[in-house]
């Protein structure tokens, strides 16, 4: 049992977030906090400041003179100051490495927003902290995407589909409630989940996504650039329906509850091998953690596990060895009663 399960219970109100991974998602948040007002820091250096933040097409003052970079060296790789919020987003390239920096770092009282998270990330930070040997008050929360993609146009940086409801999840239903008022002073239009597992199968949008990514690849197997997808084939929107059949099943198996199938994104980039490396990426992150608890259940699942195939074969890669698993989490020996038992702790 992990002993790091300790929730922070009273906060004062927020002034100082830093933000611990690179790429533009993680700038993307930054600039969002830093409009409403926070004071921002970066754990990294190279980024360059936009001159605006553009949502959906109208400009948001952007307070530069608020976002600060910390310098890296051996000695500090963090940002020198303390900051009463971490923000994490597992978009950015170096998200594996930036959980263990902010494992190594984590200080008590302070907390942590992974956004865009794989299911289950807070347990899997736990379970780093609890290898380090850290037994410390802290709040770990997990939360869906707050938009759908964003990019530099000229001086500009681009928000396009800033989500009206994100879900949010910590690793106890107390550690989510105690959070809620701390989150709503960052972030807008935060829906709490029952435990890490319903927030992570209720991303429906991601998960469908990743099978999407998967016929886009199949759709261009010698083109390096993107042939577009309108709609679906009658063979790809079978795949669909089963691959959602086999997540409410499992959704079932675990006592939560998975919406239907919402509106289908088929936005992707332009590169071909950028939407290749986001399939891997999603197959790592969800698809194999999905098959192991469908194992647990003595549960066959052949969509879920095909997806994970053709994604190996697409990247050459043996991605199911490489993904995310329930000993990540902390869960592996655990039957699925005492998986619901501790997830809704």
């Amino acid at each position: 049992m992990l002993n790091t399960h300790l929730a922070v219970e009273t906060f004062a109100p927020c002034q100082d977030v830093d933000i611990i991974s690179g790429g533009v998602e993680s700038l993307a948040i930054a600039a969002l906090l830093s409009a409403r007002g926070r004071s921002v820091g970066f754990a990294r250096e190279g980024f360059s400041m936009p001159e605006q933040l553009v949502i959906r097409g109208e400009s948001t003052n952007y307070r530069a003179g608020r976002l600060q970079t910390g310098k890296q060296d051996a000695a500090d790789p963090l940002y020198s100051r303390r900051p009463d919020i971490m923000v994490l987003t597992a978009r950015a390239v170096d998200y594996p490495q930036a959980l263990d920096m902010v494992a190594e770092r984590l200080a008590p009282g302070q907390t942590v927003f992974i956004t865009d998270a794989p299911m289950g990330t807070a347990f899997e930070l736990s379970t780093k902290l609890f290898k380090l040997r850290k037994r410390m008050a802290v709040n770990i929360v997990e939360m869906g995407p707050l938009f759908d993609e964003c990019y530099f146009e000229g001086r500009s940086l681009e928000i396009i589909g800033l989500k009206e409801q994100v879900s949010i999840c910590g690793r106890s239903v107390n550690e989510t409630r105690t959070c809620m008022p701390f989150g709503r002073q960052l972030f807008s239009g935060l829906v709490p989940a029952s435990n890490v597992l319903e927030r992570g199968l209720n991303d429906t949008a991601s998960l469908l996504k990743t099978a999407l990514r998967m016929f886009l690849i199949h759709r261009s197997p010698a083109a390096k650039q993107v042939t577009p997808i309108t709609e679906l084939n009658k063979a790809e929107d079978e795949i669909l329906s089963a691959l959602e059949s086999e997540i409410q099943t499992l959704a079932k198996i675990f006592n939560v509850t998975v919406p239907e199938r919402t509106e289908l994104s088929f936005d992707f980039s332009d590169s071909l091998e950028r939407e290749r490396q986001s399939m891997a990426a999603g197959v790592c992150e969800n698809f194999v953690m999905l098959a192991e608890l469908a194992a647990k259940a003595y549960h066959p699942v052949p969509t879920i596990d095909s997806i994970i195939d053709e994604a190996s074969k697409a990247t050459a890669r043996d991605l199911r060895s490489e993904g995310r698993k329930l000993s990540d989490l902390g869960l592996s020996g655990m039957d699925i009663r005492e998986i619901i038992e501790f997830i809704n702790s």
